[in-house]
């Protein structure tokens, strides 16, 4: 159930940032993607693609995270996934021990 949670958090936080317009616009720009009305499609795989397409597509295939970072949010918020992970007391709960002693 989580992870459907941060599935969808991510989604949001894809389209509000604008990754995924943006890479939208480049798989459609290196033929990986076409539009059918407002709706993507992929393009099957197996298809010869023009020289400076197929220079395109191995370039985002082979590309560091480096050459293309990732956008985000600009925002001057300090997030909870900003601060270490750290563990709750045990004894935040319930104080009743865990084993008869």
């Amino acid at each position: 159930m989580s992870l459907t949670f941060l599935r969808a958090t991510a989604v949001r936080l894809a389209h509000a940032n604008g990754e995924y317009a943006r890479l939208q616009a480049r798989a459609i720009e290196v033929g990986v993607l076409r539009m059918h009305g407002q709706h993507p499609i992929p393009i099957p795989g197996l298809k010869v693609r023009p020289a400076e397409q197929q220079a395109k597509l191995e370039h985002d295939v082979e590309a560091t995270l480096d050459e293309i970072p990732p956008a985000t949010l600009p925002i001057a918020a300090t997030l909870p996934i900003d601060e270490p992970y750290r563990l709750p007391d045990l004894t935040e709960f319930s104080d009743i021990p865990d084993r008869p002693q």
